[in-house]
């Protein structure tokens, strides 16, 4: 009952926050959440080309990642927007965090400093 409740109160929060843009049409919503599942992939690769340092490795890996089953769950509903934003910027911070990382461990202050700036900032 209590994830009845909170899945209902978030369709409605989604709702009422595009209303005033697309009115009752979930096609401008669909295709934003798309765009976003769609600009994740680029990063996906990044990622997976970073660790595994192979052309053909991280494309079998973003294949994987891109054709998942569970994947048209978060094109087809709603609210699942949250959980594309929230993958789209893991795959970024990770992707920043690696690419810092093979910098060295003291990659300097200023960008020590820049890093936890992003990851505090509300």
């Amino acid at each position: 009952m209590f994830l009845d409740i909170v899945l209902s109160a978030r369709r409605r929060t989604i709702l009422s926050s595009a209303l005033p843009f697309f009115g009752l049409n979930p096609q401008p919503y669909r295709i934003v959440q798309v765009s976003i599942l769609a600009a994740s992939i680029p990063v996906v690769y990044y990622v997976a080309r970073l660790l595994a340092f192979s052309q053909s490795g991280a494309f079998l890996g973003v294949l994987v990642f891109s054709y998942h089953a569970q994947l048209a769950d978060l094109v087809f509903t709603g609210p699942f927007i949250y959980d594309v934003l929230c993958g789209f910027f893991y795959f970024c911070a990770l992707t920043l965090y690696i690419r810092i990382r093979e910098k060295g461990p003291f990659c300097g202050p200023c960008s020590a400093w820049d890093f936890w700036f992003c990851i505090s900032a509300p």
